[in-house]
């Protein structure tokens, strides 16, 4: 978004998932924030963790109205070389793989997604959503990879 709150405004639990990572991350010496400025304004942000072996990006967001400057990409351009300079073999995009990160690099690390469903009537009824015969039928008319 034009204002670099996207993750705000997805809500509380977005919010406070982000601050315990944070907080977590940075007790650990693993914390990192980078900024991209055009003058006194911030045009774009990258979140992630260091690790002794690499950088995991986390979040990235950009002011959109710089969009045509390609913010994040200059942002990530600049984490590459500073893994690179520092000896850091590994950067990970994370999640989910996304077209943008074909211009980054043709290989790809593997990634799991782990679904975890309380015990509960509520619980079931979300398992039953998340995988259930809608999400059977859906799977059916979606365009493979």
């Amino acid at each position: 978004a034009a204002d670099g709150n996207a993750v705000l405004r997805k809500g509380p639990r977005a919010r406070h998932f982000f601050q315990e990572l944070a907080a977590r991350a940075g007790a650990a010496g693993q914390f990192a924030l980078h900024r991209l400025r055009r003058g006194d304004r911030v045009i774009a942000m990258s979140l992630g963790l260091f690790h002794e072996h690499g950088y995991y990006l986390v979040k990235t967001t950009y002011d959109e109205h710089y969009g045509r400057y390609s913010p994040g990409h200059l942002l990530t351009e600049e984490l590459v070389r500073e893994c690179a300079a520092a000896a850091r073999p590994r950067f990970d995009f994370c999640g989910e793989a996304f077209a943008y990160e074909a211009r980054w690099t043709r290989r790809r690390l593997p990634h799991a997604f782990l679904w975890v469903f309380p015990p509960t009537p509520y619980g079931r009824w979300l398992h039953s959503l998340k995988f259930g015969p809608l999400e059977q039928f859906r799977r059916q008319f979606r365009p493979s990879h």
